[in-house]
């Protein structure tokens, strides 16, 4: 029951507050009550099992082209060759450099990336600058990952 409301309808447990009160249900959905009848069902923050089948539609084509492209870079190109070694991406120096010095050395990679960037598009040099972007979505779904996991599994 939700403390003070005196409804039996809400026989949830107490989880936390952040400008409204969080509580988990006996099914274990998370929600978050706005009062004392009224709570919307809180999603999971976990990407549904596989994402190619999240969407359908060519809405988000060009977005999955630019996170293709990343991925292509990091696992065929320069990152490969340069980092790669035969390892798996986990096991490369941006994660062991990342465990020695903190993960916002990943983020501090990612805006050093864009902010060179900047400089080539400024010097009209786009090639460059679309690889230096890469490179930093790279960084950031490295930072991603070391994120998840930092939340650990079910949280």
């Amino acid at each position: 029951m939700i403390k003070g409301s005196g409804d039996a309808r809400f026989p949830w447990s107490f989880a936390g507050a952040s400008g409204f009160v969080r509580w988990y249900s006996t099914d274990g959905f998370r929600y978050n009550v706005h009062g004392p009848h009224i709570a919307e069902e809180v999603l999971p923050e976990t990407p549904p099992a596989d994402p190619a089948e999240a969407v359908t539609s060519d809405d988000y084509g060009a977005l999955r082209a630019v996170l293709d492209d990343a991925f292509a870079q990091a696992a065929n190109g320069k990152g490969a060759e340069r980092h790669g070694n035969g390892q798996r991406f986990e096991d490369q120096p941006i994660f062991t450099i990342a465990a020695e010095e903190g993960p916002a050395f990943l983020t501090g990679q990612a805006k050093k990336k864009i902010t060179e960037a900047r400089g080539m598009v400024e010097r009209r040099q786009f090639g460059a600058a679309e690889r230096e972007y890469l490179g930093a979505i790279v960084y950031l779904a490295a930072r991603i990952h070391v994120l998840r996991q930092e939340k650990g599994p079910g949280a």
